[in-house]
């Protein structure tokens, strides 16, 4: 018998046998993400596992009872859930309709199917972790949300940018944000009585535990990050908070990861994918060319002695004249607005703009981490107004919530295998604009595969391949002699 009792709104409390205990302490147990590279694993501190399940206290995110009920029903066990426990909202799509009609949005604004349909499931569920690509109008999603809750809310985001972002579109929604909106960054007062608080998590995790009791409903904001010391810190520390939900473009893939995410924002939901964006002309076409470098056997071999560990071989990439002569080539022969992404800025980001801000005949910008964000800001607007541009530009900075409709091209120079990076990246050459309906993304790939040893970028491109099959994405590839 399992019985799945009311502890707060972050954990429920288990009573059960201790073989059922057993049982649930082997569900909620896994390896982390990349867990043989921790620093414990390697000084044989740590096996590298995280359990869930805390078989001392008997309690369990309350986000993953479900995980519980599937269990049981496996091993035939009979479960009992408390009602305090479960969601008692029985809402509809035409509920929903007629509530979004309420807050008379400016005309502008498309109500798109699939947004009423995941405000219905989060407003039934009381948490929920959607899955919202780029240009899928999750703001639209968590602005409803506040509206309909009408509970003292905190909505955390991950940059400046994107709350000062947040900020700007709740205001186009028409909402008094004077009046209601209260933002919590450097040097800003932590207490307001206005209804809605958006917070940097950076500015939210300082704030002491007692701070969190005031809020009834949290909102985050990039909830892939959640999996974070900090960020699950500020999600514990709401412990009176029964409304919860996460929005975030994809997931990374670890089953560790999107457990804790479930358990602290409740079960994930994909609300739509970018290829169904696509479709249905929210998004711009989006073509994916692969470029293949095919370096010279000399070369390969010498990788393939020299440059066995990851770093070197990318060391050894980067700071390759020809290869960045490739991009720099590239990038100036392309008609539109173009970005070139990259991960290093001194090994690799400014090598490539003195490259080419030296032949580019168009405005030729730079940004990464030292440019102030007033400056980033000023050549974001310009990039939406130019027709052919360069702008060299740092993952950190351009990867996460920076909305550019008019970019017409993306070069990938440097290589990834993260899920939640690749997606990010094609995010943003994915909004349309009045002159734009079409982005190309070149993947540059460089094998240097040698017999039977493949080199770490060229199975790092085998990767996002299966991300581009599994998202049904247009792309082709291209070998190029190198």
């Amino acid at each position: 018998m399992i019985h799945i009792k009311p502890y707060n709104e972050v954990y429920v409390k288990i009573d059960c046998d201790p073989d059922i205990a057993y049982h649930l302490k082997d569900l909620f147990t896994f390896k982390i993400n990349n867990w043989k590279y921790h620093p414990l694993v390697k000084a044989k501190k740590w096996n590298g596992e995280i359990c869930l399940f805390n078989a001392r206290s008997k309690t369990l995110y309350k986000g993953l009872i479900h995980y519980v009920a599937s269990l049981a029903q496996t091993h035939g066990y009979e479960v009992k859930i408390s009602r305090e426990v479960l969601p008692t909202a029985e809402f509809t799509v035409d509920d929903a309709t007629d509530f979004v009609s309420s807050l008379k949005l400016p005309e502008r604004f498309e109500v798109r199917d699939y947004q009423l349909e995941a405000l219905v499931s989060c407003i039934n569920k009381d948490r929920q972790l959607c899955i919202v690509p780029t240009g899928g109008g999750k703001s639209m999603i968590i602005y409803w949300l506040f509206r309909y809750y009408k509970q003292k809310t905190l909505l955390i985001v991950n940059t400046i940018n994107l709350l000062n972002q947040m900020y700007s579109d709740l205001e186009e929604y028409g909402l008094d944000v004077d009046k209601y909106v209260h933002l919590i960054k450097g040097g800003s007062d932590k207490n307001t009585n206005k209804p809605l608080v958006i917070s940097t998590y950076q500015s939210a995790a300082k704030q002491p535990a007692e701070w969190f009791k005031q809020f009834g409903l949290v909102i985050g904001d990039e909830a892939h990050l959640y999996t974070a010391k900090s960020l699950k810190n500020i999600m514990e520390n709401l412990t009176d908070c029964k409304f919860r939900f996460g929005v975030t473009g994809t997931l990374d893939g670890s089953q560790s990861n999107q457990m804790v995410l479930e358990g602290l924002f409740g079960s994930y939901k994909k609300i739509i994918s970018t290829k169904e964006l696509i479709d249905q002309d929210y998004l711009s076409d989006l073509s994916i060319k692969c470029l293949v470098l095919q370096y010279p056997d000399e070369e390969k071999k010498l990788v393939a002695k020299n440059h066995t560990k990851y770093q070197s071989e990318i060391e050894y990439i980067y700071s390759h004249e020809k290869r960045n002569r490739f991009i720099k080539n590239l990038a100036t022969a392309l008609k539109g607005n173009t970005v070139i992404m990259f991960q290093r800025v001194e090994q690799h980001g400014v090598p490539l703009y003195t490259l080419i801000k030296d032949e580019a005949t168009v405005p030729t910008y730079f940004v990464a981490g030292s440019v102030e964000g007033e400056e980033r800001e000023e050549i974001r607007k310009i990039v939406n107004t130019h027709k052919d541009s360069i702008t060299v530009a740092s993952v950190g900075t351009f990867s996460l919530g920076v909305n550019i409709p008019n970019i017409n091209n993306i070069i990938v120079a440097s290589p990834s295998k993260s899920q939640v990076r690749v997606f990010q990246t094609i995010g943003r050459g994915l909004r349309k604009s009045e002159t734009k309906y079409h982005c190309v993304l070149y993947d540059i790939v460089d094998d240097l595969h040698w017999k039977s040893r493949v080199n770490y970028t060229l199975r790092h491109f085998k990767d996002r391949l299966e991300m581009y099959c599994e998202e049904s994405f247009d792309y082709t590839i291209h070998n190029i002699p190198f």
